[in-house]
């Protein structure tokens, strides 16, 4: 058995009984974690969430269905079900970038990313919706990434005050550092149309920050530039195009979907523009 699983995991990655993500499998018939082919040690709840979640393939699971799953039939508070969630995000760490591949979707539930599929993830909200992606570091310090993540969750603080924008969480969208993604995948993920991705250029007394935003949908770039200052504050940053910020005017129905785009030209404030 073990056998055949490993020769439909190296054509594959993924099967109705296996899934797999970075250096775990989940065996979903015989409900074993697996690292590097090693078993990994879990509790029987720990083990119930970590099955629904799997068997949904990169769907959300909503808390609701997992405490259904998970506790049936009996009244438990949310703060069991959030015990195992952190159990699990934690076994489910890499190494190296100490992200987890258990993510939270605000609003909606639990997920696992990184699976070695292509299958879609959960659906587009009805509103335009947008992941920010961890900057790379692109000084000779490494010690400055400190620095390129106060930037994107400075960026992420900002989009999440605009009510009418879909902004994936912090959390979720650093599950991606240090790895090398496809952003038609990230999309798919995340369930999102759009990722604004970067990088942060920081000396003693001068900043570059760059920025792409791609729509996730085609891998088309939409828009890409450049910001340079002396050290300032990523919100001043954002600040700036405050005032040039418009919604889409109306169009026929035919033109667009609803979470089209309007471009406009104003200097560092496009690819704000671009989601409103």
């Amino acid at each position: 058995m073990e056998g055949r699983l490993g020769a439909v995991q190296a054509l594959n990655s993924m099967t109705d009984d296996a899934v797999s993500f970075g250096r775990f499998r989940f065996d979903l018939r015989r409900r074993e974690l697996f690292r590097d082919e090693s078993s990994v040690r879990l509790g029987g709840r720990a083990l119930d969430v970590m099955h629904a979640l799997a068997a949904a393939k990169g769907d959300v699971v909503s808390k609701t269905d997992l405490l259904a799953r998970v506790w049936p039939g009996m009244a438990v508070g949310e703060n069991n079900l959030q015990v195992q969630i952190s159990l699990l995000r934690k076994t489910l760490q890499e190494d190296t970038s100490g992200e987890s591949y258990l993510v939270t979707v605000p609003g909606r539930g639990y997920r696992l990313v990184g699976l070695d599929t292509l299958a879609q993830g959960p659906a587009l909200p009805d509103k335009p919706s947008i992941a920010v992606l961890p900057f790379e570091n692109r000084s000779d310090d490494p010690g400055q990434d400190y620095f390129a993540d106060g930037i994107v969750e400075d960026i992420i603080t900002a989009l999440c005050r605009i009510r009418w924008l879909f902004v994936i969480a912090r959390n979720s969208s650093f599950s991606y550092k240090n790895r090398v993604v496809d952003i038609k995948q990230v999309g798919r993920e995340l369930g999102v149309r759009y990722v604004l991705e970067g990088g942060v250029r920081k000396d003693t007394q001068r900043v570059r920050i760059t920025a792409q935003l791609v729509d996730a949908a085609s891998g088309m770039h939409l828009w890409a530039d450049h910001f340079d200052s002396g050290i300032v504050s990523p919100k001043a940053w954002l600040a700036q195009s405050r005032g040039s910020w418009s919604r889409p005017r109306s169009s026929a129905p035919s033109a667009s979907p609803p979470t089209a785009l309007t471009p406009t030209t104003t200097f560092c404030a496009q690819w704000r523009a671009h989601i409103e």
